[in-house]
């Protein structure tokens, strides 16, 4: 179960991070992204 969780959650980060690649304004997507993801400890190089 832990593992089908861990999936999901990388798909739908890796879903997150091509909408921010290919947002008009992808710098302030990005900012944004960032910072709501510091919650969960997630960080920019994370992303990457």
């Amino acid at each position: 179960m832990g593992d089908e969780r861990v999936k999901l959650i990388e798909s739908e980060l890796q879903r997150i991070k091509q909408f921010a690649r290919s947002a008009r304004n992808r710098t302030s997507v990005i900012i944004n992204l960032i910072e709501e993801l510091k919650h969960y400890g997630i960080t920019y190089s994370d992303l990457i």
